[in-house]
């Protein structure tokens, strides 16, 4: 079946990297050139008119302005914005930028924009898919077709390679591109088609994690003989500092693929007259411990297929970070599997989409062949001498702690925290503890509303965005809520006056807000329009109820057995019966991007899913956009622990020794694996996350009913057991920051003893004995508040700021306040006996 119009585009947008190929209405397919090349740079950058460049343009860019430089935007796609520069520009206009750009270089060479092919990987769900598609309809394409990744390879190796895969087996797709590793098993379907039968991948792995590795390697021998020129190439103080680095950075990803061609390959310094050498064997060295995590990851994804490698009719290698030979070869040693390699692998993804979605007439049916005997490991060849330099271009063997020791999921080599900050332009750093400052007033006091003299009675404040909103009570039955904006320091509402009965406060997150108050009999919302201040609807619920907010709903379950989704409005937009059964506890399924966003973001990165348990123990799993049942099963009793994270359920036994398992939330809650601790008094207190593929197990261990210890399992493998507290260390809970922990134990009656772990659990700057409140992925803040007895009178508080990757502790300053503040990144709020204040901790 051929293509309307006659030619077809197929776009592969990468992390690092962006591909499209044109097919012509003869057949043949061919790269479209963007800056005459094939292969565009996956990177944005925002200019001061608000105007978007990508691709090569935009990397020029960035040596002007760095913080206007996103250089992975489909690694942010989980955000609802990206903040370059001074402004928060959408996630969706950053990837329209980019297919836009691709459009107009397929009109300009075929006349017209033709029918097009996305793809995305094989574990995007429908909103991250749908974040594309809205892309791609602002870019102007008519409604794209939309194809996995390792579909469209599969396509390409069968249709375009004529690779013969008897249909009903399976093949494995192997994508390794410059910022992550995606892998997935695909079957043959009888009818020609291919489904995926299991995927996962890295996040965290990627060409640009070996470019950094072999950065941090010759940079030791240019530090210990020239080292201003080192100082420049990690400190730039100028432009042409940033120049140089990108050229040094650009000459070893050159290296690095002339490698695989070469067994030598110089490396230009800029500043030093003679270039640096680097062999292929240096290169497998320090690549060897990443790629390992590369070779077992993708072991386990072919074992959570159901299959052994020697199941596989094939291991198809993509992205342009399988030309090294190391890949093939220690994916064939561990795996007993001869990989197929390309010559230009970025392409097959993009090609491949056009055979997916423009399938040629159905053949017949391939019967199975007994595969052919494996090919014998790749041998490179004998490498030449040597070139003879002087005693500097000679790289000093690398030492082997920093490549050897155990890791994270942050890297091995390349994941060395420092080298991480100091070339952040490049590999990004999504987890950076950003300096802190004395506090500097924001403007002057926020006066209180109802025009009286005395100080009223201050809830806790509640942050959404940049927008701080405080409710007041005057009088017993009379209260306001007020809007202020933290960047100016300037009210934007106060509400009318609301006759009221017993407050509770203000909840303000993702784009919703009310005030809640219980009435004698019943809880009631009162949704305010965050806009203008005004009262939209009101909703009562009764006292054996509760409610969760995610990507933008309100989810109030109810005792009866019914779950209930409103909107920002307050406004019922769905509501589903459960069976009748009371339900006994129940919460919404949050995600990493949720987590590791700064205090009080308004956020929509969520998978957008809750879950409930009645009180015979079945669970529900709910779609909080159209309330579907997604899944349904009976996993454990009602009043066991249960917490759900990344696409997974946790549940634990609520008994002393207990048993930990992981259920699969995308997969109809199929069982992933079990973990039973050491000690037949443990008890789990609470599960949350604690990084991106961990989570914290708070527990009791000696049965009196408060928390002791922690373990942090990281569920990504197998519940393998990352760390416990010491018996001696009295834990009461743990906050992560990005691949930091923050550790809180118990101290003396009035203090707990804060302190920082960093991703290998050691202890990191010196213990602080304040309460801390995390108020970005790398760093932590007092924020004073008083929730069980609001102040009327102000105190002296002192600031203190801590930085999660060295323990940094900031000295920000004492100010006299009434104890009712919150935080974002950048600002601090706190009421005063003059009104609200707001201060700047950051610039």
């Amino acid at each position: 079946m051929s293509s309307p119009n006659g030619y077809a585009l197929g776009i592969d947008l990468g992390t690092s990297h962006t591909v499209a190929v044109v097919r012509s209405p003869d057949g043949r397919s061919r790269p479209l050139l963007v800056d005459g090349a094939p292969v565009m740079p996956s990177s944005v950058f925002l200019d001061e008119t608000g105007a978007i460049h990508v691709g090569r343009d935009a990397q020029r860019l960035a040596q002007t302005d760095p913080a206007r430089f996103e250089p992975n935007p489909k690694h942010r796609i989980g955000d609802s914005s990206v903040l370059l520069g001074d402004r928060d520009v959408p996630t969706v206009d950053l990837l329209a930028a980019i297919l836009r750009n691709v459009a107009t270089k397929a009109v300009e060479a075929v006349g017209h924009l033709p029918p097009t092919v996305l793809t995305f990987p094989a574990k995007w769900g429908p909103q991250r898919r749908g974040v594309l598609e809205q892309a791609a309809a602002k870019a102007g394409y008519p409604a794209p077709r939309m194809v996995p990744e390792p579909v469209a390879a599969a396509h390409y190796f069968v249709e375009v390679m004529r690779q013969p895969i008897p249909q009903g087996e399976s093949v494995a797709v192997f994508d390794f591109g410059g910022g992550t590793l995606d892998i997935a098993v695909v079957r043959h379907e009888h009818g020609g088609g291919f489904t995926v039968l299991s995927d996962g991948g890295l996040e965290d792995l990627g060409g640009l994690d070996i470019d950094a590795a072999l950065v941090q390697y010759l940079g030791q021998t240019i530090a210990a003989h020239v080292p201003q020129v080192w100082q420049q190439l990690t400190q730039p103080a100028n432009g042409t500092d940033r120049r140089h680095r990108r050229l040094f950075w650009d000459d070893v990803r050159g290296a690095k693929e002339m490698l695989s061609r070469t067994a030598v390959a110089p490396v230009p310094v800029p500043g030093v007259e003679s270039a640096l050498h680097m062999t292929r064997e240096e290169l497998e060295r320090l690549a060897q411990p990443l790629l390992a995590r590369a070779v077992a990851e993708t072991e386990r994804v072919i074992t959570s297929a159901g299959l052994r490698p020697d199941q596989l009719a094939g291991l198809f290698l993509v992205g342009g970070a399988s030309r090294i030979p190391l890949v093939a070869r220690l994916l064939h040693s561990q795996l007993g599997i001869a990989p197929t390699v390309l010559e230009q692998p970025e392409l097959p993804v993009a090609e491949g989409s056009l055979a997916a979605a423009f399938p040629p007439e159905p053949e017949p049916e391939v019967a199975p062949v007994t595969p052919p005997p494996a090919a014998e490991p790749y041998t490179p060849p004998t490498p030449p001498e040597e070139p003879k330099d002087d005693a500097f271009l000679e790289p000093a063997a690398a030492p082997t702690p920093w490549y050897k020791r155990k890791t994270t999921w942050i890297g091995t080599a390349a994941g060395v925290v420092a080298l991480a900050l100091l070339t952040a332009w490049l590999v990004y750093d999504p987890y950076p503890e950003r300096e802190m400052s004395p506090l500097t007033q924001v403007g002057t006091d926020v006066t209180y509303p109802g025009g009286r003299a005395d100080v009223p009675y201050v809830y806790q404040p509640d942050v959404d965005g940049d927008i701080a909103y405080y409710l007041t009570s005057p009088e017993s039955d009379v209260a306001y809520l007020t809007a202020v904006d933290l960047t100016t320091a300037e009210r934007v509402w106060d509400s009318a006056p609301f006759t009221v009965e017993d407050l509770n406060g203000v909840v303000a997150e993702n784009g919703i807000l009310y005030i809640d108050e219980w009435d004698g009999e019943a809880y009631r919302y009162t949704f305010i329009d965050p806009d203008t201040g005004e009262r939209l609807n009101t909703l009562s619920f009764n006292t054996g109820d509760w409610t969760r907010i995610v990507n933008g709903r309100l989810v109030h379950f109810q005792a009866d057995g019914r779950v209930a989704g409103y909107d920002a409005t307050g406004q019922r937009q769905w509501q589903t019966d459960l069976g009748g059964a009371k339900l006994q506890n129940g919460a919404v399924v949050h995600t990493w991007d949720h987590e590791s966003k700064r205090r009080n973001h308004s956020f929509t990165g969520t998978d957008g899913y809750a879950w409930t348990v009645d009180e015979e123990g079945l669970l529900s799993v709910l779609d909080v956009d159209t309330g579907q049942v997604t899944a349904a099963k009976s996993l454990a009793a009602h009043d066991d622990h249960y917490f759900g994270y990344e696409g997974t359920l946790f549940v634990a036994d609520a008994e002393t020794g207990y048993s930990l398992t992981a259920y699969d939330l995308t997969d109809g809650l199929a069982s992933l694996w079990t973990f039973k601790p050491e000690g037949a008094t443990r008890e789990v207190s609470l599960m949350k996350a604690c990084g991106q593929t961990r989570i914290c197990v708070l527990e009791d261990r000696d049965e009196d009913d408060t928390t002791d210890g922690v373990m942090v399992l990281d569920f990504d493998d197998g519940g393998e057991l990352a760390w416990e507290s010491p018996t001696d260390m009295a834990v009461t809970t743990a906050w992560p920051a990005g691949e930091q922990l923050l550790v809180v134990t118990a101290g003396d009656e009035e203090n707990s003893v804060n302190q920082m772990y960093d991703s290998r659990f050691e202890p990191s700057g010196s213990p602080l004995t304040r309460g801390l409140s995390r108020i970005d992925s790398g760093s932590f803040l007092t924020v004073p508040s008083a929730w069980d007895d609001p102040k009327f009178a102000s105190d002296d508080r002192s600031f203190v700021g801590l930085g999660a990757q060295t323990g940094q502790r900031y000295e920000l300053g004492t100010e006299s306040i009434i104890p009712q503040c919150e935080a974002t990144d950048m600002y601090l709020t706190c009421a005063t006996d003059t009104g609200f204040r707001v201060w700047s901790y950051r610039t």
